[in-house]
């Protein structure tokens, strides 16, 4: 289990408290599947690890859209605004945010960003098709939403 603990959240964040039973009941405050997208979003845009991609983002980005969670687009606006990377003073549109994708999907390194998640795939083959392709597909496929619960 990996607990991250956000000390300087992006206005507007909506959470939602999730009982666990296993291995003793326990409840907990989390982010929304819609904000943790749009969180998941804002990495794959502007994230830099050792001046390299990192992998596990895009990993991330796939699972979220094969499962048709929604991303909070007012969510990823207020990250990109708190990061600086968005600076327009108009909410982002699902347009902008296809448009930065394609462009950064343009820049990566695939090879690296698929060795970067190797060792947690169970069947490394599922990796050969990681490429421009892959994730030119799959960002025409993610959903959004707005405001409360990202529309999921």
């Amino acid at each position: 289990m990996k607990l991250e603990t956000d000390t300087d959240p992006p206005p507007g964040i909506t959470t939602e408290v999730r009982t666990l039973l296993d291995p003793f009941p326990v409840s907990i405050r989390v982010a929304t599947p819609a904000c943790l997208f749009a969180g998941k979003l804002h990495a794959c845009l502007w994230r830099e690890w050792r001046s390299r991609v990192k992998g596990r983002d895009w990993f991330d980005l796939l699972f979220l859209v094969a499962r048709g969670t929604h991303a909070d687009i007012d969510h990823l606006t207020a990250r990109g605004r708190q990061s600086g990377h968005w600076k327009d003073e108009r909410a982002m549109e699902p347009a902008d945010v296809e448009r930065l994708l394609l462009e950064r999907i343009d820049r990566v390194d695939w090879r690296q960003a698929a060795a970067d998640v190797g060792p947690f795939v169970r069947d490394a083959r599922s990796l050969d098709l990681w490429g421009r392709e892959l994730f030119r597909e799959a960002v025409g496929r993610v959903r959004y939403g707005r405001g409360r619960n990202g529309g999921s």
